[in-house]
This record gives structure tokens, sequence and C-alpha cells, in this order.
């Protein structure tokens, strides 16, 4: 049965998992990046999984309230308890200088791997996906994944603030 999950999978699913290992990939090692882009990977993954809740969980506002929550209360503890400390800032290029970590994979594909698992269940029209339990644990779940890439993007941003302020006042 898996084989045959795995072999009528899409191929276009097949190319976005590529595409995201290697985004995730990339993030294991130091890097330089623009403002832009440390804007463009979390509003990517935000979309992907607010897509997938809303998709997946048509049945009213809960499942999106319940996404919120989770976003909110990863955003909360990742910004506020444990903030990216292994990142500087360039105010001559304006570039952030990242620390390669494993944990944006690791989110990444945890992502996916959601997202493909309901894919799966929906089409084999699994009634587990009717439970509230399970819509309600998969909606706060896909919020806590996309509240680790928003904390991540507003830390940095703040330390932009801070170094081009710390300039400003020398």
């Amino acid at each position: 049965m898996f084989l045959s999950i795995l072999t009528s999978t899409p191929v276009w699913v097949w190319a976005v998992f590529a595409g995201l290992i290697y985004l995730g990939w990339k993030q294991r090692y130091d890097r330089n990046v623009s403002k832009k882009r440390v804007l463009l990977v979390p509003f990517v993954m935000v979309l992907l999984s607010l897509h997938g809740t809303i998709s997946s969980f048509s049945s009213g506002s809960e499942p999106v309230l319940l996404w919120a929550a989770g976003l909110v209360c990863t955003l909360l503890l990742c910004w506020l308890i444990f903030p990216f400390q292994s990142a500087s800032f360039d105010t001559t290029s304006k570039t952030f200088h990242i620390a390669g970590s494993c944990a944006p994979l690791l989110i990444i594909m945890g992502i996916f791997t959601i997202k493909y698992t309901v894919g799966v269940m929906t089409a084999m029209h699994n009634p587990m996906l009717k439970q509230p339990v399970m819509i309600a644990s998969l909606s706060f779940l896909y919020g806590v994944f996309s509240g680790y890439f928003i904390a991540r993007s507003l830390t940095l941003l703040q330390l932009s603030q801070q170094a081009e302020k710390a300039l400003k006042s020398k």
C-alpha cells in the first residue's frame, strides 16, 4: 500500500518536495541574505501552511483560528524566549550574515510531510480527517510551523533596526 501511495503521487509533488529540500539544505550553511529574502521564505511557508489548513479543513473558521493560535504561540515562544542570536546585520551591504542551521530544513519538511499526509488521507477518503480532534491538531500544527518562520524573520528585522539605530547614533 505504501508503494502504491508513492507511485500514485503526481510528479509535481515530488518537484515541490525536491525544491523544498534544496531550500532547507541551503540553510544548513552560513550565508548572507538580503532583507527581501528574509521576508520571502516565511511568506511562502506561511501561505503553504495556511493553504493546507483552509483547503483541507474548510469546515468553518475553527481550523483557521487554531492555525492562528499555533502561529502566535510559536511566534511568542521563539521570538521572546529563544531569540535568534546566530546572525548579524551589515549596515553597509544591508545584508544579514546568518549561521547555518538544520532547523529550517526540519520545519520545511514538517510542513511538507503534514500537507502530503493530509493529501493522501483526503484522496483515500479517510474518515479520520473529519474528526474534530484531528482537524484541530493538524490546523494548530500548521500554525506552529508558520510561527517559527515569522519569528525568525521578525527577530532578524529587529536585529537590522538595532544595527541601523546604533550606526546613526555614532
